[in-house]
This record gives structure tokens, C-alpha cells and sequence, in this order.
């Protein structure tokens, strides 16, 4: 069943619900967990908040915490390597080193949250294991992992509160995982507003600066002379984007965009870069490279005498990237792609579009 017109808040009044230290139901993708979690910020947590997540929620009360949260506190992941199916960035779990007892009653939980939050924590302020559960956000927060952990991390922040909340997912009474047509009786029962990630994403993409065009540089091949664009994405994803020199005409632009080059060899994504100078031979066609690697932009500049490169290099932790890529095999959800395209046409003014028959089907740009 689709969440769409079905009793979705939007976003900016979740935002204030947030704000006011109301707790909501968030909803992930219909694709990934569909699952509804309880969220609320971590600032305004109580032993009620607690007892009542763990009362009606029934899923594990968990900590959403920021990657310098959890330097601070020294927590550090729950185990070497992460097989988890959706990357679920669980840390040591926590308690806090005084003024609780057994840990586990709501209070106790509630105590050890607070501490975790207070701006002056330290590591020696907690104790290893514990009752509640950590998890560390990735700092692009839903631009790059669309997950509660980061929903959590960015509505609070984006609300002006501690970026850090507490969430608890919802199960129904006989244990089994809660979907929408529950959740939805849930939220007019206790009167708690519904939100999606999917909503939140769109949200930041149009509020925010996602991407910077670094510079522009003439490419020159046996073909022909072509526009050459770095944009430097703030969530660790590289973009390419290439024109014909001769391009001038605004309509009927054919668009060509290159997005599943992680952990790909250098070769083949040299290969698809020389595909795509073939195929701008037309002066209406563009291409874009999504995800390229960080040896790929070093031979591209390196090949064409771009010599300006370690500045834009400056605006990237390559060696972060690298660790990202490793541990996370990423694909991009169709949302997160016309995001990214949109965002890079409306900047060069083009509005209008024909996808290249290559591009898969998912790319519906006219929503964008």
C-alpha cells in the first residue's frame, strides 16, 4: 500500500512537532524496511517517552548519534565488519555510569540518554555494554544513507536541537513488524503525526546547497573539444558532467548519465568516458558521471592537463571515501538520482530533456 495523500505530515511541520519535543512516526522506503519508527528528539526524552515506546512501540529503543558525537564518547562499532543488510552503524552499547541501577527501566534508559547528549560527556561518563543502543549517523545524513539513523540525525538538526534523537520501531501486538495500514491507525489513535524519509530527502535537496561547481575546463580529443565539469558533491559522491563545446541550444537536450561506477576497475570506467566523447559527437547531447572514483578523476585530469585539480581535492576526504565505498555497496535509489540530475540541469538553466534509450526507466525527472 502507497504512503502517498495517505496521512503523511509534511515535512516542515514534523520539523516543528520536533521542535516543540513531540514525538512522531517516521516511515522508511516502501522498497527497504517499510517499517515505522517512533522518533523523538533526544533533548526532550523522559521515562514516559521511553515506557511508551516500549509499551506500544515494542521494537529496541535505539540512540541516533553523529560521527562526532560518538568520537567524543569513544564509542566504537559494535563489531570489525559490518555485514548488516542495510549497513546499521550500531556502536558499543551504552549505560550510563551513575545514577541508574539495573539500566534497563525506562528511567535508567532515560538517564543514560541524557547523559550521552549533555554537551560536557565524556567517555569516562559512561559504562560498556549497556541498555541502549547507539547508532552513528553518516554525515551526509539521508542524501547519503536513507535510513532512520540519519532521519533522526538531520530532523533534529535541521529543527535546531542536539542532532541526535531517540527511536524505537513499531510492532504490532502480536510481535510481528508493523506496515503502513497499522501505522496509520496508530498515529490517529495516539494523535502522532507520520512522516517519510522520502519527504525528508526531497526536503534538504531543495533547501540546501547539495553540490559546488568547482570550474570549468576544455577537454580536447580527436573528435572534438568538450566542456568539462567537477562538482564536488558534500556527501562524498563525485560527480562528472560533460558538453560539446558547440552547445547552445537549451531544448531538446538528450541526456546520457553514467551512476554505477563504485567499485567498478579504473578500465571500465575509462571505457564508459570515451563511450559517452563518442556519443556527444551530437551538440544537443550531455552526459553525467555519477560516483566516479577517485583514480578515475585523478586520470582524467592528469590525461587532459586539468593541473588546477588539488585544489578541488581540497573540498574532499578521498581517503574517507574510499573507506565509505569499501564497507558500503551503494545503489542509488531512483530518488536520490533525479535529485542529483535535477539539481545539475536546473543549474545550467535546461529544463526540458530527452533521456538516452540507455538510461533506465526509473529516471521520471518531470517531478523534479
Amino acid at each position: 500500500m502507497s504512503y502517498i495523500n495517505n496521512n503523511i505530515t509534511p515535512i516542515h511541520e514534523i520539523i516543528e512537532e520536533i521542535r516543540k519535543g513531540k514525538m512522531i512516526i517516521l516511515m522508511d522506503d516502501e522498497k527497504r524496511e517499510n517499517e515505522g519508527d517512533l522518533l523523538i528528539s533526544s533533548e526532550f526524552v523522559s521515562p514516559d517517552i521511553i515506557n511508551f515506546m516500549i509499551t506500544y512501540g515494542r521494537g529496541l529503543v535505539c540512540l541516533t548519534l553523529n560521527e562526532e558525537f560518538c568520537k567524543k564518547l569513544n564509542l566504537t562499532p559494535m563489531v570489525e565488519i559490518n555485514s548488516a543488510r542495510y549497513g546499521t552503524n550500531f556502536t558499543q552499547s551504552i549505560e550510563a555510569a551513575h545514577g541508574v541501577t539495573t539500566g534497563i527501566s525506562a528511567y535508567d534508559r532515560s538517564v543514560t540518554i541524557k547523559t550521552a547528549i549533555n554537551k560536557t560527556a565524556r567517555p569516562t561518563d559512561l559504562v560498556k555494554p549497556g541498555h541502549i543502543f547507539p547508532i552513528k549517523a553518516l554525515n551526509g545524513g539521508v542524501l547519503e544513507r536513507s535510513g532512520h539513523t540519519e532521519a533522526g540525525c538531520d530532523l533534529t538538526s535541521i529543527a535546531g536541537l542536539t542532532p541526535s534523537a531517540v527511536i524505537c520501531e513499531i510492532l504490532h501486538p502480536n510481535g510481528t513488524m508493523a506496515k503502513f495500514p497499522y501505522i496509520s491507525e496508530f498515529s490517529t489513535q495516539h494523535n502522532i503525526k507520520i512522516a517519510t524519509i522520502k519527504d525528508l530527502i526531497k526536503y534538504r535537496l531543495k533547501t540546501e546547497s547539495i553540490f559546488k561547481k568547482i570550474n570549468k575546463n576544455f577537454i580536447n580529443t580527436k573528435i572534438g573539444t568538450f566542456v568539462f565539469y567537477y562538482d564536488s558533491i558534500n556527501i562524498a559522491i563525485n560527480t562528472i558532467f560533460l558538453q560539446n563545446i558547440n552547445f547552445n541550444n537549451r531544448d531538446n537536450i538528450y541526456l546520457n548519465i553514467y551512476s554505477d561506477c563504485i567499485n567498478k576497475t579504473l578500465e571500465y570506467e575509462k571505457n564508459n568516458f570515451f563511450k559517452a566523447i563518442k556519443n556527444i559527437d551530437n551538440f544537443n547531447k550531455i552526459t553525467i558521471f555519477m560516483n566516479s572514483s577517485v583514480n578515475f578523476i585523478k586520470y582524467i585530469f592528469n590525461e587532459y592537463r586539468i593541473y588546477n585539480y588539488e585544489y578541488i581535492f581540497d573540498f574532499l576526504d578521498f581517503n574517507k571515501i574510499n573507506l565509505y565505498k569499501n564497507i558500503y555497496d551503494i545503489k542509488f535509489n531512483s530518488l536520490f538520482l533525479n535529485s542529483i540530475t535535477s539539481l545539475i540541469l536546473n543549474d545550467l538553466n535546461i529544463s526540458n530533456v530527452k533521456l538516452d534509450k540507455s538510461i533506465n526507466e526509473f529516471y521520471s525527472l518531470e517531478n523534479y
